[in-house]
């Protein structure tokens, strides 16, 4: 039998419209890409030669990286909330996650290569680039502990379990279990906002494999967010209540 607090978390995330943001379109066009790395040095010529596309399919986005001449990357992302979290790996084989935020003038965020130290800022733009966020900012919103966790899948079927964040430095480790499915991975945090990227067990000693790609936004007890599967372009929902 299902908890008071378990049935109370299915109760609220089933009276919630999640739904990523409505100008899903908006986002189907292509970025000049620029960055610094995790000392604050920007990139030569203030951009990484990088161009990304983005490709919406359904709600989530498929994005494709074109890095110098030859170097290619691929990845998806999942908006909501005027957030976007997106997860990547390289021709090379390197992998990356970021999160970025709209602006008026593209998105800027945080990036890591799954490496403790190396949080860097970069931005998405057309035109005039926004402003680089801070990467070593600390949240104002308690983000490591345990919670409670209820979910609806895109079929519209419902789940419950627990997820736990564990602190790192610079990035962190989510360990999220639905009682069915155990994942582990990687979380980065921008203005209390978070993404995920977590993968089955057996996978996720590979940090750069693209598993679960979520973003969560804060709420007064937790974090409301949405997230895809790989093979699917459907959202699923999640809501975590601090324990």
């Amino acid at each position: 039998m299902r908890s008071i607090r378990t049935r109370f978390l299915c109760t609220v995330l089933a009276g919630t419209v999640v739904t990523a943001s409505p100008v899903l379109a908006e986002l189907s066009s292509r970025y000049t890409v620029a960055g610094r790395d995790a000392a604050g040095h920007t990139s030569a010529g203030q951009n990484y030669a990088i161009v990304a596309a983005f490709a919406a399919s359904g709600q989530v986005y498929h994005v494709n990286f074109t890095v110098g001449a030859n170097g290619v990357a691929s990845g998806v992302a999942v908006e909501y909330e005027n957030s976007l979290g997106l997860a990547a790996r390289g021709s090379d084989g390197k992998g990356y996650l970021a999160l970025y935020q709209r602006t008026d003038a593209g998105w800027t965020g945080i990036i890591t290569a799954y490496s403790r130290n190396d949080l860097g800022s970069e931005v998405l733009y057309n035109g005039r680039a926004p402003g680089f966020l801070d990467p070593k900012q600390t949240p104002s919103v308690q983000v490591t502990g345990t919670y409670a966790m209820a979910g609806t899948n895109p079929d519209g079927t419902t789940y419950s379990g627990k997820v736990r964040i564990v602190s790192g430095d610079g990035i962190v480790d989510i360990f999220r279990d639905t009682g069915t499915e155990e994942t582990v991975g990687t979380v980065i945090a921008a203005n209390d906002t978070l993404a995920i990227n977590v993968s089955a067990r057996n996978q996720a000693a590979d940090r750069r494999e693209i598993g679960i790609v979520g973003v969560f936004i804060p709420q007064t007890d937790g974090f409301l967010g949405v997230w895809k599967k790989p093979g699917s372009d459907r959202l699923g929902a999640e809501r975590w209540v601090r324990e």
